[in-house]
Parts: C-alpha cells; structure tokens; sequence
C-alpha cells in the first residue's frame, strides 16, 4: 500500500478531498464531529479532543492536561498562531519522536523567521502546507495529511499527520494540535 492508500484505510468516503500534489501528497478535510472510531491510528487523540470541545465552540490548549496525550507523548506539535496575512506559526512544542525522524528539534522556531524558520527547509514545509494550514485556520478544521518522507529520501516511509484547531476563544483558531504517524510502507 502507497503512502496516499492509507487515508482511505482510516477515512474513506467522510473526508473531503483539499489537494494532491505531484509528489503524491493528500491533504484533506473532515468534519469536527467526526466519530473517532472512523479516524483509525488518530481515534484516541480525536476522542479526547472532541471531549474538550465546549458549548462555545473549539477547545483550548490550556483544556488539556499531559495524561490527555497517553501514547501520543512525542509525536505531538502545537503550533501558535502569531499571524494570518502571511500565515507565521511558532512552534511551542514539537515531539521528541519527531526530532528523531526530522533531525532536528523545531520547538520555538517560527515559520517565516529568516534565521531559523520552517518554510522551504528541506526538513519542514513547503507553500502546499502553509496554504493547507491556512485553509484550516480559517475553517476552525480537522487536517490530515498523508505522504512519505520523500522531501528526506525516505520514501519508504509513510507520514500522516492530523491537524486539529483550538481557540481560547472558542471560535478563532489561534494554535494547531498535531500529531504523526510515521512508519514504513
């Protein structure tokens, strides 16, 4: 099974397709009140956000405690918001199982610092993610997007990434919750 072949194992026919790219990337959208059971490897991680959500609207960071994160421990990122015209994130926490696999430790690093940032890195980003980024902000969305590590050579392994939106507020995003899978295919 191909990298892109795993999306469709996990989700099927709930997501809504946002872009392939010639790489053979899938980024795509689902809905907030998904059940968990159908998002497969990400059901727990979904469970307990979807528990944290509130009567106004998407759950913040501060709602979540570190046992929330049983088994996700390293293979989490929370980004802050700090801009949208041009979107800039901040890292605040990127997992150690990350660091791993991507060489390098992005915790604090923003986006669109010159010195230090992760767009266009050969290790981070590319303006496809950044405007899938975008697209979910704007749209308080679930985000997945599934790949290989062929930016690194590393075709052989499978990256999936989930994305979720949490709002101090309850309605403006204002940081992203993410987790990896990473695993051969």
């Amino acid at each position: 099974m191909n990298a892109v072949g795993l999306i469709s194992q996990y989700f099927g026919s709930l997501m809504s397709h946002w872009r392939t790219t010639d790489d053979g990337w899938q980024y795509d959208v689902f809905p907030r009140g998904i059940e968990p059971a159908k998002t497969g490897a990400f059901e727990s991680l979904v469970r307990v956000w979807q528990s944290k959500n509130t009567s106004n609207g998407l759950p913040s960071w501060r709602d979540f405690d570190l046992m929330d994160f049983e088994g996700w421990w390293g293979w989490l990122v929370v980004y802050d918001v700090i801009s949208l015209d041009p979107l800039d994130l901040r890292c605040r926490l990127w997992g150690s199982g990350l660091v791993t696999y991507h060489g390098l430790d992005a915790t604090d690093r923003r986006l669109r610092d010159p010195k230090s940032g992760m767009l266009g890195d050969s290790t981070m980003f590319d303006d496809t993610d950044v405007e899938f980024f975008s697209y979910l902000i704007e749209g308080a969305s679930i985000g997945v997007c599934v790949g290989s590590m062929n930016w690194q050579k590393r075709e052989y392994l499978g990256y999936q990434a989930l994305r979720l939106p949490l709002a101090d507020d309850g309605v403006r995003v204002d940081k992203l919750l993410c987790a990896s899978i990473i695993k051969e295919i």
